[in-house]
């Protein structure tokens, strides 16, 4: 007889075990929102604030910081990263531009440049060939 009280006893221990470790974290857990300012709040991706109101009954409930459901959580995680990802954009684009512009008052300098040498070379050659007909009327001149 003793051994049925020994194995009664194992299995009312190993039941006892078992219940303990399947048993979940109590339901009123602290949340890490509680008690947070409006501004912290506002920036925990994970907490959205509530304003105060009044209920049905006339009592005012003050504005609190309250946890977000874990689809508001991700929702707004991803919103950070299409924000993060839309700047890196606009950075790019913006570096493309300023590179672009630069490259177009670089070439915008060039031309002036090239037209400025163009008309040197002009003049140069307009010199010369004043200089030429000179000598040739001299020339003509000095026959007659």
């Amino acid at each position: 007889m003793r051994i049925f009280d020994i194995r009664a006893a194992v299995i009312a221990v190993s039941f006892g075990v078992a219940a303990l470790a399947m048993q979940a974290a109590p339901v009123n857990a602290q949340s890490a929102c509680k008690g947070l300012a409006k501004s912290k709040c506002s920036a925990n991706a994970s907490c959205s604030w509530v304003g105060g109101y009044k209920t049905k009954a006339g009592a005012s409930v003050n504005a609190y910081c309250r946890s977000s459901s874990k689809g508001a959580a991700k929702k707004a995680a991803g919103s950070k990263v299409k924000n993060a990802k839309a700047k890196a954009d606009t950075m790019k684009k913006s570096a493309s531009a300023t590179a672009k512009s630069k490259a177009a008052k670089a070439k915008a300098v060039k031309a002036k440049t090239q037209t400025k040498v163009r008309k040197a070379d002009t003049m140069k050659a307009n010199a010369k060939a004043k200089v030429k007909t000179k000598a040739v009327e001299a020339d003509v001149k000095a026959k007659k």
